[in-house]
């Protein structure tokens, strides 16, 4: 996982590890719960790679069976 905020260089200044801190300590699990969410939106939308009509008939499928 990279992050565009880290640089490859060693922090060796005082002033950028203000601004490391500054952009990780306010939210970072509103952060990391975004970074999971759009991964697991990713993966969803390789799972489900057929069309959205066989889902709504595979839904429909299940209504009508509840309903008999």
């Amino acid at each position: 996982m990279t992050c565009t905020h880290m640089t490859t260089q060693p922090l060796r200044k005082h002033s950028s590890i203000e601004h490391t801190e500054k952009v990780f300590k306010p939210e970072p699990f509103k952060t990391l719960a975004l970074y999971l969410f759009h991964k697991t939106v990713e993966m969803g939308k390789r799972m489900f790679q057929p069309p959205s009509k066989d889902i709504h008939k595979f839904v429909a499928k299940k209504w009508k069976k509840e309903d008999e």
